[in-house]
């Protein structure tokens, strides 16, 4: 839970207070009273919002590849400082790159007018790039299909939610999926199913042998003892991008496809020869496969620091994992959460002070920059992100450490102020008491205005600087 943590430092000025323990006989009896008083003086008070905080960079990101492989080669470790766009780590990129020497030489060869091999033999390339495509194709969309379940699961079901089966090969041109959902029915399990999305139609639910899914090369079977009822609903995507097989499919049949584009193009230059339109392709051509080499790379964004390498040099990764952490190297911020009662009483560039648990003996500059619009629970108290930047420039200020921050809201100097106990109230009035020569307590009427971090509140009223005020009655 974020804490209310009260400030071991004080702001206010060290001024004389004189504590008068006095003995005044109570009016018509015989018993004495104990009373505690000061004398009424001036002070500073400042009111401070205390939370506990987080420092963090005031930009970090988390790096990763943008395409699967083998990690080749790792360039940094961990706390190293790297510049904008050094490159970090890299991929295998053997293919790629004996793809890019494939396309420059092609690229050179159009420049050079250089003649392409006869017709004959670059239609054959054409059709054997075309067979693969087909087949590199056909993988892609068949391997690995399955079911998922993706409707209402009724808990402590009797029935069984183990997925049919799907076999086949997939004959369709489209990539998409099949939605599946069951009905009751006459047929020999008592039940049929309705597919709709690729295709739209209905088949007979079996357990014994395998139904058609469509008219597409696909069939389904039913396990024993399936789910029923109409809030079952299977899916069946196409391809499936869940098999472990679905990232090497894919890129081989990028691959093959890019293939087959290329004996086109040789075809058509064979026949016709290199005209200024065909350059321009094969410039474009060459500019992806860059492209696709680069996408082997990590580099920095920024200049900054490595903070944390997770991939290792052999690895195997797929787009998107986290491989490299970097934070930036120009400066820290720190954030707490603000509970609602004290949120009104922030604005932006509020001034600050820092104390890290690891320098507790040291104090650090801070300002408010960022405060939320709106609040999140935050151990079950509404509560606002509030971000302060740490100024200075210390090098001992590091992404991670612990602190609290006291956060100056408001400041009034020279005024009236007492301990907040000094202050009662009676009928709906704020009362201070007032000791007297003759021994009697007056009663003045105040208006209290801040209230300081050590208990003191600011007052005005019909007072006087050294009036003797009674700050507790045992």
């Amino acid at each position: 839970m974020i804490s209310i943590i009260k400030s071991p430092w004080v702001y206010i000025p060290a001024l004389s207070v004189l504590l008068v323990v006095v003995l005044i006989m109570v009016v018509g009896g015989e018993k004495d009273q104990n009373i505690e008083t000061e004398l009424l003086s001036r002070y500073n008070i400042e009111q401070i919002v205390t939370e506990t905080g987080v420092v963090d960079t005031r930009q970090s990101v988390t790096l990763s590849f943008e395409k699967s492989g083998r990690v080749a080669e790792i360039n940094v470790a961990e706390g190293d400082s790297v510049s904008a766009n050094q490159v970090l780590a890299y991929l295998d990129d053997s293919a790629e790159r004996s793809e890019l020497r494939s396309a420059e030489a092609r690229l050179e060869d159009l420049l050079a007018g250089v003649s392409v091999t006869g017709e004959a033999s670059a239609l054959a390339r054409v059709n054997s790039a075309e067979v693969s495509l087909e087949s590199a194709r056909r993988n892609l969309l068949t391997s690995g299909l399955e079911a998922h379940f993706t409707g209402d699961h009724i808990e402590e079901s009797v029935f069984s939610y183990e997925p049919p089966t799907v076999s086949g090969t997939y004959t369709g041109e489209n990539e998409g999926e099949y939605i599946i959902t069951l009905y009751r029915s006459g047929s020999q399990s008592g039940y049929s199913f309705n597919y709709s999305g690729l295709e739209f139609g209905v088949g007979e639910v079996s357990t014994q042998t395998q139904k058609p899914l469509g008219n597409k090369g696909l069939y389904i079977k039913f396990p024993n003892n399936f789910a029923k009822g109409s809030q079952v609903e299977w899916r069946v995507q196409i391809p499936n991008s869940r098999s472990a097989n679905y990232t090497s499919n894919r890129r081989a049949y990028e691959q093959a496809k890019s293939a087959r584009d290329q004996a086109v193009a040789e075809y058509k230059l064979a026949i016709e020869g290199a005209r200024p339109e065909q350059v321009r392709v094969q410039e474009g051509v060459v500019d992806v496969v860059r492209t696709a080499l680069e996408r082997t790379r990590i580099r920095a964004p920024f200049a900054g620091v490595v903070s944390r390498v997770v991939v290792s040099r052999g690895e195997f990764v797929s787009v998107g994992v986290p491989a490299i952490d970097l934070m930036s190297d120009d400066g820290y911020e720190i954030t707490v959460y603000v509970s609602e009662a004290d949120i009104a009483e922030l604005s932006f560039g509020d001034r600050a002070t820092v104390r890290l648990d690891a320098y507790r003996d040291d104090v650090f500059e801070a300002e408010v920059v960022s405060i939320s619009p709106r609040a999140r629970r935050v151990d079950g108290i509404s509560s606002f992100e509030t971000v302060l930047i740490l100024t200075g420039d210390d090098p001992r200020i590091r992404a991670g450490l612990t602190g609290d921050v006291d956060i100056s809201v408001s400041r009034a100097e020279n005024v009236f102020a007492v301990p907040a106990r000094a202050i009662v109230i009676e009928d709906g009035k704020r009362l201070i008491r007032v000791a007297q020569s003759d021994g009697s307590l007056k009663n003045v009427e105040v208006t209290t205005g801040l209230r300081g971090i050590d208990g003191r509140v600011e007052i005005t009223g019909n007072l006087s600087e050294g009036d003797e005020i009674v700050t507790f009655i045992r």
